[in-house]
């Protein structure tokens, strides 16, 4: 700040003399002088400085000292007000584009986080789907098995007719023992087949077919066909080769069946099983009968590398056996136990395994045989309807209402039931269903047919009606 001399003379007329002292210097004025030019000043704001003393007064110098010095300082206030505000207001949007930012980015994680768990639930879903799937029994069909890889090339042939020779001089009478064993268990056996016997095969075919369609009657999708080729000579059955199909390994084949082409193996890795469940007696072409130790085998080999030796006057270094498996059609094909009944009043039940496939009713005294006790054309049926029957006990107390599903086929009635409500709709739905798909097709019922129906079901109805009334 500017200090001024003392001075004897007023700041405003030059006088001597004067009344007002500057307060923060020596300048002196006149108060009439003071006042007068304090009235013709302009004022730019209502306020003014604060004098410490009554008879102080500020000097026109350091009032505009002061005024510069507020100014600047009320500038720099402003400024940093603004700049504080600004700050703010920048802080502000940024933390609203963060947090907007931050919201997108959350709505887009969710909705990819709901993608996949969708993906991950549904991959899921399907995987349980088809395991449920898989433990459900269905009925599969194998066919079209052909042995292939018999070479005669390089070799003479005396005869046209001559036929196929082992190694150890027996005539080669090939057939296939088909083994269906659980895919968890190998030694676990549930059905056993055997195609027809080829006799005499010449050396000029080059490869042996069967014609045999062999029915299995109800399995899982995990279960595993093995293959065996051998060849029958008296009490003897040479051991040929032997392939085996997993379906616990595949997606698609317990579903839609395969025709593939398997390569024979010369060593036994599941030993087949009669009926009896016994094994069955396997004889190496060399004459030693084939090991049943599983842990003293060697490594496997393929037939591709070391067969020569199987046969005397033919070849071969790929014999591979090709076959067609398919499972039935879940809409047309079911299989489970049921009660079997000869009449309504009989209060005994027999338990049978029921196998519905192509429109045809099997019928297996248990589960694992693989000849049917009955079989049921479903298009040569007259009638299929639930009828109720009433189980009496010998203090003539009426039980619960027990449907049956009466099956009128040809001259034959057969009374069949489930332990559950539910199973007899089903079972009832699938045969009805199954009088459409048969292979043959169902004849109109002659006058003689349609008058033992009438009777069958009025005596049905006449028990039925009495049994209530006595109850």
């Amino acid at each position: 700040m500017i200090r001024w001399k003392q001075s004897a003379r007023c700041d405003y007329c030059n006088f001597a003399g004067g009344d007002l002292e500057c307060a923060t210097c020596d300048v002196i004025a006149h108060a009439r002088c003071y006042l007068a030019a304090y009235e013709s000043t302009v004022k730019k704001t209502k306020g003014a400085f604060v004098v410490p003393t009554r008879f102080s007064w500020l000097c026109f110098h350091c009032q505009q000292s002061l005024q510069e010095e507020y100014d600047e300082r009320s500038k720099n206030a402003r400024m940093q007000h603004i700049a504080m505000q600004r700050s703010i207001f920048g802080k502000v949007v940024t933390a609203y584009v963060r947090m907007t930012k931050d919201a997108l980015i959350f709505q887009a994680k969710k909705k990819a986080i709901i993608k996949i768990q969708s993906a991950i639930r549904g991959r899921l879903a399907r995987w349980r789907f088809d395991r449920l799937q898989r433990m459900c029994l269905k009925p599969y069909a194998i066919d079209s098995i052909k042995a292939r890889g018999f070479n005669s090339e390089g070799i003479e042939i005396t005869a046209a007719s001559e036929d196929l020779r082992l190694s150890n001089g027996f005539t080669c009478n090939p057939f296939v023992y088909v083994s269906v064993v659980d895919g968890k268990d190998d030694e676990n056996q549930l059905f056993c087949f055997e195609t027809t016997l080829r006799k005499g095969v010449s050396l000029l075919d080059t490869e042996i077919a069967w014609n045999d369609k062999l029915f299995v009657p109800g399995v899982d999708g995990n279960i595993t066909f093995c293959f065996t080729l051998l060849s029958k000579n008296g009490p003897n059955n040479f051991f040929l080769g032997q392939a085996i199909l997993r379906l616990r390994d595949s997606d698609v084949i317990w579903r839609n069946g395969i025709t593939t082409e398997l390569a024979l193996i010369d060593e036994v890795e599941i030993f087949p099983k009669n009926t009896q469940h016994q094994l069955l007696r396997l004889v190496e072409v060399g004459g030693l009968q084939v090991n049943t130790d599983r842990g003293s085998q060697k490594k496997k080999k393929k037939c591709n590398e070391t067969t020569s030796g199987l046969f005397a006057n033919g070849s071969s270094f790929a014999l591979t056996l090709s076959v067609h498996v398919k499972p039935f059609s879940e809409v047309h094909s079911y299989c489970g136990y049921m009660g079997m009944k000869n009449t309504l009043d009989s209060f005994q039940t027999s338990s049978r395994w029921c196998v519905l496939a192509d429109g045809i009713l099997r019928i297996y005294r248990h589960f694992g045989v693989t000849l049917a006790s009955d079989t049921v054309d479903m298009a040569r049926t007259i009638d299929i309807r639930l009828v109720e029957a009433h189980k009496i006990t010998n203090n003539g107390v009426l039980h619960r209402d027990q449907n049956c599903i009466a099956i009128q086929h040809m001259n034959r009635l057969y009374l069949l039931h489930c332990d559950q409500q539910s199973q007899n709709r089903v079972w009832l739905k699938k045969l009805i269903a199954a009088t459409k798909f048969g292979t043959i097709t169902a004849s109109a019922p002659s006058p003689q047919q349609l008058q033992t129906i009438a009777s069958t079901i009025g005596i049905l109805s006449n028990n039925n009606t009495s049994e209530s009334n006595g109850g």
